[in-house]
């Protein structure tokens, strides 16, 4: 399950309350829920320094404002850098990963990185 956008919009409010103004803008500049599949939530963030300190420190955090903007139950967090956003993630009730749009490179962002 994605996300809409306006589900991502209050994800990420919820997000700047429960982690703090300056907390949220170091760790989420570039955030991106990405989806759910069963009771994991997906979580693209801009490098991997952010990633371990979010699944170390936030995860509660994230899986609170899924839970009560997606109204879904989530048991586990996987925050990925945006480094390794070409890595296939499970959508089982919104089709395979393949037909998702590419994500793009955050060096270059008119490159977008080959699926296998």
């Amino acid at each position: 399950m994605r996300p809409t956008a306006d589900q991502q919009l209050a994800i990420e409010a919820m997000l700047n309350n429960l982690l703090g103004a300056q907390n949220y803008d170091r760790l989420c500049l570039g955030m991106k829920v990405e989806g759910m599949d069963e009771d994991v939530l997906y979580v693209f963030v801009s490098d991997e320094s952010r990633a371990a300190e979010i699944e170390a420190d936030h995860s509660d955090d994230f899986a609170v404002a899924a839970q009560h903007v997606l109204n879904r139950p989530v048991r586990c967090v996987n925050v990925v850098p945006l480094d390794f956003s070409s890595v296939s993630v499970p959508h089982s009730s919104a089709g395979s990963a393949r037909d998702l749009p590419a994500p793009r490179s955050p060096l270059r962002p008119d490159v977008a990185p080959s699926r296998p």
